[in-house]
């Protein structure tokens, strides 16, 4: 055989092994390229069940959240304009004063002294605003713990009281039995954001059967002791305004259970109970806001708090968040 036979069948012989080679590669591509696959398959589901667990874990409220901090706050400040609107007593034109039982209301509030008629009306609307949101308040706790009334048995009642039980039921479980994970602890917080934020959505909106769609009769009963409240104390002469105070009162029903029932308890921390400023008390402009500049208020008192202050950690002044001041008419020493 020549030599140069012999150069062409080794070439060949190293071609063949080349080409194993070659096919060996490029079956180990194939099965690294299925891995890679498999391997993002796995990844994307990893990636789920972590953001699945993270909001599990989370307990703050996003930027879009009906029941985040900044929104609650513009809510609750539409709910004290509603409030001051739905208390009016002037003009005269268009109110007459029913004076015996303002001026019981008056006295009730410690408010006895006035420069002048303006004077004596704008506390008067004061206190009719104070005495229907305290009011309010109280009829509607009593509502909901009070089993003679009927909205006792109503869904949402019924929903707030189970929710306390299983609150309270998966606090003692996250104490008493032994284990460590995120979740246990964090679990009371999460439901019960998740539940009153359900709650504040649908809860009183109207009822749905297959007959239609009805007003919450609970809605309608508390808007009926709203108006009834307010005309303890004037009468409405213009008739053609008496449509703008129905449905305000419809509206601060509904603004009244959500804000003070519902949504105080979707923050992560609650905030306390509604606060209060007495008759005489110190004016503090980090928890109170009125007609006084806050830079000359040293020697002011409080005569008159008609929306109460509503604050998470409220002795704490370093945690100590508010989420609105208590507005308040004020008196000078």
């Amino acid at each position: 055989m020549s030599t140069e036979q012999e150069i062409v069948n080794m070439l060949l012989f190293k071609n063949k092994e080349l080409e194993k080679q070659l096919e060996g590669i490029q079956h180990r591509n194939k099965e690294l390229e299925n891995q890679v696959e498999s391997n993002k398959i796995t990844i994307k589901r990893l990636t789920l069940e972590a953001s699945k667990l993270g909001k599990a874990i989370s307990v703050g409220l996003g930027d879009n959240d009906l029941n985040n901090v900044c929104q609650l706050k513009e809510d609750i400040k539409v709910l004290k304009e509603n409030l001051e609107n739905f208390s009016v007593v002037r003009p005269a034109k268009d109110f007459d004063i029913i004076k015996n039982r303002a001026d019981n209301l008056l006295k009730q509030y410690k408010c006895t002294i006035f420069i002048n008629d303006e004077h004596y009306k704008s506390l008067l609307q004061a206190a009719i605003q104070r005495y229907i949101l305290e009011s309010a308040i109280k009829y509607i706790e009593d509502c909901f713990s009070n089993p003679g009334h009927l909205v006792y048995s109503e869904l949402e009642a019924q929903i707030v009281r189970n929710t306390d039980t299983l609150l309270n039921l998966m606090g003692l479980f996250a104490k008493s039995r032994e284990g460590s994970d995120n979740v246990t602890s964090i679990l009371p917080i999460k439901l019960r954001q998740l539940i009153y934020s359900v709650l504040d959505n649908r809860g009183f909106n109207p009822i749905v059967s297959p007959e239609g769609t009805t007003d919450h009769p609970f809605i309608s009963r508390i808007q009926e002791v709203l108006i009834h409240m307010v005309n303890m104390f004037r009468v409405v002469i213009e008739p053609t305004i008496m449509k703008s105070f129905d449905d305000t009162a419809t509206k601060l029903a509904r603004d009244i259970i959500k804000i003070f029932f519902f949504r105080l308890k979707v923050q992560e921390q609650m905030a306390g109970p509604p606060v209060w400023f007495d008759y005489n008390d110190r004016v503090n402009p980090d928890l109170m806001e009125g007609g006084f500049d806050p830079g000359h208020c040293q020697d002011a008192v409080v005569q008159i708090c008609t929306f109460p202050l509503l604050c998470i950690n409220l002795e704490n002044d370093e945690k100590r968040k508010i989420l609105s001041k208590a507005n308040v008419h004020i008196k000078r020493c």
